[in-house]
């Protein structure tokens, strides 16, 4: 995103700090082409919690999916600088959440989960 060489924290938690197995399913897309390799492996399956990874600070696409709708997930991206300092932080409690990072900032969208639609 930026010519620092800052990173990316995104981590997936249970609300309660618990452990969960295979409590999410997620995608990283990176939004050049050429910089995909930089995100390997960029599809996770099956991911137990709580979970962190970090990222290259470049541009890309987050999608989190929660596997057990009764049983919410926490998905934060933190965007760092060089210097370590926070620059931008994103959060959703949401049973599918997007984060789009850019240069811009961070977008966070998603769908509530099926109980909230009863």
């Amino acid at each position: 995103m930026s010519e620092s060489r800052g990173k990316i924290l995104w981590r997936v938690r249970a609300p309660d700090g618990q452990q969960r197995a295979a409590a999410f399913d997620a995608l990283i897309l990176a939004a050049d082409p050429s910089t995909r390799e930089a995100l390997r492996p960029s599809r996770l399956t099956a991911t137990d919690v709580p979970f962190e990874r970090e990222l290259p600070d470049m541009a890309l696409t987050l999608i989190v999916r929660t596997n057990n709708p009764d049983a919410p997930l926490l998905s934060e991206c933190d965007v760092l600088g060089a210097d370590g300092n926070r620059r931008v932080y994103g959060r959703s409690g949401s049973t599918l959440a997007v984060f789009v990072c850019s240069e811009a900032g961070i977008l966070v969208t998603g769908l509530p989960s099926p109980s909230a639609e009863s």
